[in-house]
């Protein structure tokens, strides 16, 4: 069978398979460990009093085996006097230990730990490995689904408006928080909605839509998350996973007989499949409490304390959260934050912009349906102007999925103020970005491009109302033009700095007199050949994503493989060069005294290497010490000019690599060679060549202007 590979791997195929995974791992990578650091301190113990039920119901499945007390999460007991209740559990777990007890935890089927402790019989881990292995795979399941949320909105609106999406979702506290988390499985409440999105994707156009495929998703997708989490949060679940249906009977315009029947089949489904689990879990219960019965009671009961009482005997706590006033409830959830990124930076301006109230959010998507329904300039495209209404609907449908958890479940939104922020994304914030980065994508391209492409429901080619004129054809390929040359421009700026040229600016008075503070020096990667970057650190442009402070953590950390490109020229003495001392990421500029294989000993400040005087430059100073950092090698007379002698590695002893000895000119008020030792040839960012411009005063404190001077 021929195959035209030039389809295959045509753009249309590419770039979004590229897409998906870009998000998914970028996603995975952030649930996984905060590397956009959206989520402050907080992150790390995040929920860990409920993942601990999972961990100790991972003690209790590999001593006892799976089906264990019922299979029931629980923690294990006793708790050693002064240990923390939870953490306790991750201990004994990772180092193992005897427990005599286990204290159930009945109010779900625990379906997510009975997988976790399969995993673990199959793969034969445990402990540390073990949880480690969870959390990636929990973080990759609940990026999955966002993804898949992602490529929906790919498909209908393009690809900046879900960069936009993602970005939203990425960037906020809670879904962060959330996403790693082994009791809640976050990727489990999106289940039922992200399905219904690609099936009604493929069906939503479809006169006859096939009712029992409907029920039978939908049931699915709903049994699989109350197996997975329980009932958590589950009148959000349930509204959510009808959205859906809302957006494709407006875009399509179902009639009200076609709309009745296919949401009907869609809730039956997911409401015959939380019925299942009640009896299931009735079932379940009976093993440990005696009866069906009693488990039905006890489900019952357990809804009541999270609700609003309904009879039956709770601990003051739960009396307090039934009794709280409703209105309260809602104010404290109306001003949580959407969004808080203070913990970046100090900035008494970025304080007070980091900072999103939910409310300010939803006020900010009141007006958005406003500029939709009002706005002329959307008017005069209807496909778009149906979407973006469709959008609307579904959007403040959605927003009966927080508010039924706030208002039905008021006690436990009441006692959980920490976490239940979460209700506000199931999914009104992500659909909230999808109709912010819409509407100011459309404005954004009709001002500056003047087309804007109709809704593309199958990922296919536009409608003929979309087609640019020929004014708009010229103003899209003056555009892309103008795209084209600043990366170019970009591109050919970091080449240039990477592997030819970088400006360095002096800072401190080390190589006085030869170089002043304030000096511009045109650094020279040729001589020695142009370093590849080790970290995103080292890349000019690209390096402002370390402004992160979760990026920035992990770049500290990271360390690629050293290469460098062949150059013209080797290190030799007197040469004055940059470089990044060890356990620093701060350029420094030295000259070089040593090379590799030299020994290299300092007497009466006489730089001596093999034995022989070095011949030095007439600028070498004395006697200026001040601002000298503390060193134990004071104590060896080294202020008095003796030093050595020291051996510079050549990187023939197996674990060493070449180095070079550095001074600066300045000898008595120098941080060099002398404090951090030796430094090695991949730290070597290239040659001091000249001064660009000079700002600096010397001792006396007049200015020095010098242009282009060569450093010597």
């Amino acid at each position: 069978m021929d195959v035209n590979y030039r389809v295959f791997f045509s753009k249309r195929r590419v770039l979004p398979v590229l897409f998906y995974l870009s998000v998914w791992v970028l996603l995975t990578l952030n649930f996984k460990g905060n590397i956009l650091s959206s989520a402050w301190d907080f992150y790390h113990t995040f929920q860990y009093d409920s993942e601990s039920l999972v961990v100790g119901r991972l003690s209790l499945s590999e001593s006892e085996g799976l089906s264990a007390h019922a299979g029931f999460l629980g923690r294990v007991k006793p708790v050693p006097a002064g240990s923390d209740p939870f953490w306790y559990q991750y201990d004994l777990y990772r180092y193992g230990g005897e427990f005599e007890t286990y204290e159930g935890y009945y109010s779900q089927p625990a379906g997510q730990a009975f997988l976790y402790g399969l995993v673990c019989k199959i793969t034969g881990l445990s402990g540390d490995t073990a949880l480690e292995m969870l959390w990636w795979l929990v973080s990759m399941f609940s990026a999955f689904m966002f993804t898949a949320f992602s490529g929906w909105v790919l498909c209908r609106w393009g690809w900046t408006v879900a960069v936009f999406t993602v970005l939203s979702i990425g960037f906020s506290q809670w879904v962060t928080a959330f996403g790693y988390n082994l009791y809640w499985i976050l990727g489990a409440f999106y289940l039922p909605f992200v399905a219904a999105l690609r099936y009604l994707q493929k069906y939503g156009r479809s006169a006859k839509h096939p009712l029992k495929a409907t029920f039978w998703l939908m049931f699915t997708a709903m049994l699989l998350k109350c197996l997975l989490n329980g009932f958590e949060f589950i009148t959000a679940t349930l509204v959510m996973a009808m959205t859906p249906w809302v957006f494709y009977a407006v875009m399509y315009g179902w009639d009200w007989r076609q709309f009745f029947r296919r949401v009907a089949a869609a809730s039956g489904g997911a409401l015959a499949a939380v019925a299942a689990t009640m009896v299931w879990l009735a079932v379940q219960l009976s093993f440990v409490m005696g009866s069906v019965g009693e488990g039905f009671e006890y489900i019952l009961w357990s809804f009541g304390k999270r609700a609003h009482g309904g009879g039956g005997e709770f601990d003051p706590v739960f009396q307090e959260s039934i009794d709280s006033s409703q209105w309260d409830v809602l104010v404290t959830y109306w001003n949580g934050h959407a969004f808080n990124l203070a913990h970046w930076s100090e900035n008494v301006l970025w304080q007070s912009i980091s900072k999103v109230g939910f409310g300010f959010c939803v006020l900010v998507f009141l007006f958005l349906t406003w500029v939709v329904l009002k706005s002329k300039t959307i008017r005069e495209r209807p496909a778009f102007r149906r979407q973006q209404v469709a959008l609307t609907v579904m959007l403040w449908l959605s927003l009966m999925a927080p508010l039924s958890w706030f208002v039905i479940f008021k006690g436990h939104s009441y006692l959980h103020t920490h976490m239940d922020h979460i209700v506000w994304h199931m999914p009104f914030m992500l659909l909230g970005a999808v109709l912010m980065g819409s509407v100011l994508w459309f404005f954004i391209r009709t001002r500056l491009i003047g087309s804007v492409p109709n809704p593309q429901p199958d990922c296919a080619s536009s409608t003929p109302e979309s087609k640019p004129t020929r004014n708009s054809k010229s103003r899209t390929r003056n555009l892309r033009r103008t795209v084209f040359c600043c990366l170019s421009i970009f591109l050919i700026i970091i080449l240039l700095r990477l592997f030819v040229f970088e400006p360095c600016r002096v800072s401190g008075d080390s190589m006085e007199a030869t170089l002043l503070s304030g000096d511009w020096l045109a650094v020279n990667k040729l001589r020695y050949g142009g370093r590849l970057p080790q970290c995103i650190a080292d890349i000019p442009i690209i390096n402002v994503l370390t402004w992160i402070p979760g990026i920035r953590h992990n770049d500290e950390q990271r360390q690629w493989s050293y290469r460098r490109l062949p150059g013209y020229a080797d290190l030799q003495y007197n040469d004055v060069v940059v470089f990044a001392p060890p356990g620093h990421r701060q350029q420094n500029v030295k000259r070089v005294v040593g090379l590799p294989g030299d020994t290299v000993e300092i007497r009466a400040g006489q730089v001596w290497v093999n034995g022989n005087r070095l011949e030095e430059i007439m600028t070498i100073m004395y006697g200026q010490q001040r601002n000298i950092p503390d060193d134990p090698s004071r104590e060896t007379g080294w202020p008095n000019g003796d030093y050595g002698p020291v051996d510079v590695p050549d990187g023939s002893v197996p674990g060493s690599y070449p180095s070079c000895f550095l001074l600066g000119d300045n000898r008595d008020n120098s941080f060099d060679s002398r404090h951090h030792g030796v430094v090695t040839l991949d730290r070597i960012v290239g040659k001091a060549s000249f001064v660009l411009f000079s700002s600096g005063r010397d001792r006396s404190g007049k200015r020095k202007f010098r242009l282009f001077h060569p450093v010597r």
